[in-house]
């Protein structure tokens, strides 16, 4: 069998775009079946949030699918470079509910008795995908404390 000059280039683009997709699939499916399963609550530090964050508590679980979900106290100047940093545009909001995610880390209520786990007046982000999934940030400069929620559905 006889090949022209053409041949082999093409033949070569063909055995690399195979190679790219089994090593691309191996990547996704190992990606996909690492479990990530951590939690913690009123920890010191963790080296995945800024490093004047204190007192974190969070919960961590994924793989293909993900969820997190933290609190901690960070110094307001810390969190809006924080905020920055992750493209959060934070507004001014009144009765912001953090129930949800307290309940998550099994936190007990902020106000002991308080019909619902609010903040009167807090800052607070929120982008949300078609699928139910994205995130939720609050910050309470009174207390300090960031709530974050972030899941991919």
């Amino acid at each position: 069998m006889k090949f022209s000059s053409k041949t082999i280039p093409v033949a070569a683009a063909v055995l690399l775009l195979i190679l790219a997709g089994i090593l691309g699939t191996r990547f996704l499916l190992r990606s996909a079946l690492e479990i990530i399963d951590e939690s913690g609550q009123h920890v010191a530090r963790v080296d995945w949030l800024p490093k004047e964050a204190t007192d974190v508590s969070y919960v961590r679980k994924g793989d293909l699918f993900w969820l997190s979900v933290y609190e901690c106290t960070i110094p307001r100047d810390s969190f809006e470079r924080f905020a920055k940093e992750n493209n959060w545009k934070m507004e001014e909001a009144r009765d912001v509910h953090v129930g949800p995610y307290r309940s998550i880390l099994n936190l007990p209520p902020i106000r002991q008795g308080a019909p619902e786990d609010m903040y009167p007046l807090a800052l607070r982000y929120e982008e949300r995908q078609q699928n139910g999934g994205g995130v939720t940030v609050v910050y309470d400069p009174e207390s300090r404390r960031l709530f974050v929620s972030e899941s991919s559905n």
